[in-house]
């Protein structure tokens, strides 16, 4: 069966075919944007503060918090110095 378009006559199946690729393609691509929700509400995706824009995971242990806290300090110091 064949559906006449303005260009010419399309089979069924490649306009099903086009028409299955863009929601497909907003899904696959949409998945970085849901990441993305993590910095709008770190709290909501389990995540702790430890300092002004620095968060960690809530099972992260206290060595771990404090090893990120000097990173982040250290790291700070170099963007100073620069």
């Amino acid at each position: 069966m064949l559906v006449r378009v303005r260009n010419g006559p399309i089979s069924k199946l490649r306009l099903l075919r086009g028409a299955c690729a863009i929601p497909l393609g907003s899904l696959i691509f949409g998945c970085s944007e849901i990441q993305g929700g993590k910095l709008l509400a770190p709290e909501l995706f389990g995540l702790n503060r430890v300092a002004p824009g620095t968060y960690v995971e809530a099972t992260a242990d206290a060595a771990t918090r404090e090893r990120l806290l000097e990173i982040r300090e250290h790291a700070m110091q170099a963007i100073r110095a620069v």
